[in-house]
């Protein structure tokens, strides 16, 4: 239950079944808990964008580059984003039928894959802690990591499609890295060549 907690607070979906109460535990949070939901914001903004790219550079190889036009893209993505959602929900339904005996309804199921997901947790559904084991931990965690970059890769495709509506000529933040990328190697490999000839002219000097 504690590492189910811990997860809750980096990952900000923070259902508020549980809380700290103690001056110490509130200061742990207020501290560790912030550091890692920066940690975990930025990893998952990464990844989002990385599997867009990834998914987009495969199809243009396997010959279906039309499958990486934006608006495309942003369907695809959508899709896998809710299927995903909807096996987060029929695990829950089972995982509480098994360890509490409760029966989740269908939409409420539903309801708790989207607040989790979409890191709102509002509290309403949540799961019990007297229920949660060590292997669930692992369980719902890789479950909700999958959907919080199947939900990245979609807002990173959608907001490549708004900057393509919104002006030719503007680019990913992907394509921004990698074109950042060429030219910093580029400038590495300028300074590498100027240092060498400097050196190169200083021993002819000497000579």
């Amino acid at each position: 239950a504690a590492a189910w907690f811990w997860f809750t607070v980096q990952t900000t979906v923070g259902y508020g079944n549980q809380a700290p109460v103690t001056a110490g535990g509130r200061a742990l949070v207020f501290t560790v808990g912030f550091i890692s939901m920066l940690a975990f914001a930025g990893l998952l903004g990464s990844a989002g964008y990385i599997l867009a790219y990834l998914f987009d550079d495969f199809m243009e190889r396997s010959g279906a580059r039309f499958l990486a036009i934006p608006w495309i893209s942003c369907i695809l993505w959508g899709a896998a984003y809710y299927q995903w959602m909807v096996a987060i929900a029929a695990y829950t339904i089972q995982w509480k039928y098994d360890r509490l005996d409760i029966h989740l309804d269908r939409g409420d199921a539903y309801w708790f894959s989207y607040i989790s997901t979409t890191t709102v947790g509002l509290g309403d559904i949540f799961l019990e802690p007297e229920g949660i084991n060590g292997p669930d931990v692992f369980i719902f965690s890789m479950l909700f990591l999958i959907g919080f970059t199947f939900l990245a890769a979609f807002l990173a495709k959608f907001s490549q499609l708004v900057l393509s509506l919104a002006g030719k000529g503007r680019t990913s933040f992907v394509d921004t890295l990698l074109v950042q990328r060429v030219e910093w190697r580029k400038t590495f490999a300028n300074r590498k060549v100027a240092v060498a000839e400097t050196d190169a002219n200083g021993q002819c000097h000497e000579k």
